[in-house]
């Protein structure tokens, strides 16, 4: 627990380092399968920038493993002038917009409003594709300038 707090990959190494890490042990876990995918050239963002996006990687992560039924995950790292984080699964999927708009018979966790408060705090952008029961893909579009 406390390696996922604030992991010393993610301030020695870096942000695709520390993402990689957490792919690898979950991959390892045998829970669910893990591709984790980078194309670009990392850029060095302001740790407090690297830690709220890990933050968000490990929520989505996490929501995943934990709701999605999904025996597979994809992680892509997408570095060009922005960094994308696309999250992929071939999970049941839900009605996200039913669930922001409290449609759905699912009692939210705080889990999607942690995502989009960093999400907002980044000034990135939050993308979505979600559909029952075909899976799920998340892409949070981040400036790497503060």
């Amino acid at each position: 627990i406390s390696r996922d707090l604030l992991p010393t990959s993610l301030e020695k190494f870096g942000l695709s380092h520390a993402i990689k890490e957490m792919c690898d042990r979950i991959q390892l876990s045998g829970i669910i399968e893990v591709k984790i995918s980078e194309t670009g050239t990392p850029i060095e963002m302001d740790k407090k920038r690297e830690v709220l996006i890990y933050r968000i990687a490990q929520e989505m992560i996490s929501n995943t493993v934990r709701h999605s039924k999904a025996n597979w995950l994809h992680v892509q790292l997408v570095w060009t002038d922005t960094l994308q984080l696309v999250i992929q699964d071939n999970g049941e999927g839900f009605a996200y917009k039913g669930f922001k708009e409290k449609q759905t018979n699912y009692k939210p966790g705080l889990g999607l409003y942690n995502i989009e408060t960093r999400v907002s705090l980044l000034g990135a952008n939050l993308e979505y594709n979600t559909v029952f029961p075909q899976g799920s893909q998340f892409t949070v579009k981040i400036p790497t300038a503060a």
